[in-house]
């Protein structure tokens, strides 16, 4: 086989989508590099391969079950090196990368026509061989743009820490190792206008009003680190330019902000939808994110609920509303009618048709727990906004 590209290419370039692309036109087949962590580095197809097999584990990044087994057993099948792969049509080779005795990842290589059976080893060997010191290469270059406390908190955020202690052993030679107690700032800069100033100015502007907040960028949103003090600056810099906001709740430990930050994102998507505030508290969403994660679980809805929502639906009654609230006032017809903003013989009348047309007796009623959370996610699906403190910002 010619690798002169190959070899040109790994001699002259760091780049292993460079490598593997040339690797994968000399053998004239499909391969996948792993890291030694099975998440996939870099890939070849040629343009016609359309196998789904290969296109999922390609979108799902890491290797799938049973590719990580034969990477382990470091198994390569028969006489011929091919093993079958089950739900693929194809068979292929696991080659394990090791570099001075050191896994460093692993090489799939699919086959394509009968062609990796003309493949000598001592041509696997090679190409094992440049993709071993070019996994070598990029290890040793993530850990020098990992020293960055912004490197880690991305890496934190893309689920790559096995463990806290792992984070915390690699924060500690960075800022984030004297960082406190703090909330974070999630900001949308592109669902609003900019009203024609520039980036780089709204780059100046948060700077200046958070000298302390380590701003930095993830999936093309802002995230500000925030004290009691730099909070208060947050809704002058949306005001000014136009952009919205959600505040997590205070951050004692660090290795928890993926679930602060996901947070932080459901309730910009409730704000950019509703155009209800600019700057909001995740706090303030507390009931709101709780129905919206319950919604995306297994249905446990009572069905006499979900009936109830049906006829809501389609007549236009605000039954499930009233019985939610009467519900959450401890079954006070005053204070429901407070809440409801409705008159008292409006709610009575509301309550003894639940009772006659649907069977259900919110005084009387047993399990009471599963019919208040029925009754609060059937509400959820039409009027989340009940959920949601009307109060304005106070900042």
């Amino acid at each position: 086989m010619n690798f002169e590209s190959l070899l040109m290419d790994f001699f002259t370039r760091d780049d292993i989508d460079g490598l593997t692309r040339d690797i994968g036109e000399s053998l004239k087949c499909p391969i996948i590099v792993a890291d030694n962590a099975f998440r996939i580095v870099s890939y070849y197809a040629p343009p016609e391969f359309k196998d789904q097999f290969f296109w999922s584990i390609i979108r799902s990044r890491e290797l799938n079950y049973e590719l990580t087994d034969l990477a382990r057993m470091g198994r390569s099948g028969g006489e011929t090196g091919l093993t079958s792969v089950q739900n693929s049509d194809y068979k292929g080779r696991v080659l394990d990368l090791t570099y001075d005795g050191i896994s460093m990842g692993y090489l799939v290589c699919v086959d394509l026509g009968g062609r990796l059976s003309s493949v000598e080893e001592g041509d696997f060997a090679l190409m094992c061989a440049v993709l071993s010191k070019e996994l070598v290469f990029k290890y040793h270059r993530d850990q020098l743009i990992s020293s960055s406390g912004e490197a880690l908190l991305i890496s934190l955020l893309n689920g790559e820490f096995d463990s806290e202690s792992a984070f915390q052993f690699q924060s500690s030679a960075t800022y984030l190792a004297s960082v406190g107690p703090v909330r974070l700032a999630v900001i949308e800069p592109d669902r609003h206008s900019l009203r024609g100033a520039p980036t780089e100015t709204l780059g100046r502007a948060i700077d200046e009003s958070f000298p302390d907040g380590h701003p930095f960028i993830y999936d093309h949103r802002i995230l500000i680190f925030l004290n009691d003090i730099t909070l208060k600056s947050l809704p002058g810099l949306a005001s000014r330019y136009g952009l919205i906001a959600a505040v997590t709740e205070q951050i004692d430990r660090l290795y928890s902000l993926p679930q602060h930050y996901e947070s932080a994102k459901c309730v910009l998507e409730y704000m950019s939808a509703s155009h209800s505030r600019q700057v909001a508290m995740v706090e303030d969403f507390r009931e709101y994110l709780m129905l919206e994660r319950l919604s995306h679980g297994a249905d446990l809805t009572d069905p006499r609920i979900s009936q109830l929502l049906k006829h809501d639906v389609a007549r236009g009654t605000e039954y499930v509303r009233t019985l939610y609230h009467y519900l959450d006032c401890h079954r006070s017809i005053q204070a429901a009618c407070q809440r409801l903003q409705a008159h008292r013989n409006t709610v009575i009348y509301r309550i003894g048709r639940i009772k006659e047309e649907f069977d259900i007796d919110g005084e009387l009623e047993e399990g009471s727990l599963n019919l208040f959370l029925s009754a609060a996610l059937a509400l959820w699906q039409i009027e989340p906004e009940e959920f949601v403190r009307s109060r304005v910002d106070e900042l």
